[in-house]
């Protein structure tokens, strides 16, 4: 018997969900990454409005006004975790990109 087969497979699908606040919390720190952590901390906002959304059917009274969207709410989450995902990849390629520059630079004039 496994731990989890009372329907709490479905809440740890949303552990992924947490990287873009993570991602927030944990570089918030380093001066040259304000631009991604702003990103990371904006788009935790709205996958955590689209898993609000997505959990609604648990309460009726929310439900009632969540429904006719709730396919709206479901490609809300889908298209802020996924795009997250290609603009955070990109930007740090980017920023790996111009520091081996930056490194390779000084190494040619050393």
């Amino acid at each position: 018997m496994n731990l989890f087969d009372d329907g709490w497979e479905k809440l740890r699908e949303l552990i992924g969900y947490q990287a873009p606040l993570v991602f927030a919390l944990t570089w918030r720190q380093d001066a040259g990454t304000k631009t991604l952590v702003v990103f990371s901390w904006i788009f935790s906002a709205l996958i955590w409005g689209a898993i609000v959304l997505n959990l609604s059917p648990f309460v009726r009274s929310v439900w009632v006004y969540v429904k006719p969207f709730h396919g709206l709410a479901q490609r809300t989450l889908f298209v802020a975790w996924f795009g997250w995902c290609a603009v955070i990849g990109i930007l740090l390629f980017h920023r790996t990109k111009s520091i081996e520059n930056h490194v390779n630079n000084r190494h040619e004039f050393a």
